[in-house]
């Protein structure tokens, strides 16, 4: 669904800013990208028992790429 509009997610550090995702995109896949949007995703809460614990959250970042560019995951 991402891809028809020309949006892929990655899995980023959490120390990743907008400007390191776009240049670490052109680095890889020699794309420029047209805008990236950052997203930070909460740990769950586990609970084992009585003890209770939360999982890792992580951060997602959309990369919008231009129209007729394609990123090959392989």
């Amino acid at each position: 669904m991402l891809s028809e509009n020309n949006v892929y997610a990655f899995v980023v550090a959490p120390h990743a800013t907008k400007a390191d995702v776009m240049t670490a995109i052109f680095a890889n896949y020699k794309i420029k990208p047209l805008a990236v949007r950052i997203v930070n995703l909460h740990g769950k809460v586990i609970t084992r028992g009585r003890a209770q614990g939360k999982s890792a959250g992580i951060k997602k970042a959309y990369v919008k790429v231009p129209k007729g560019s394609k990123i090959e995951f392989v």
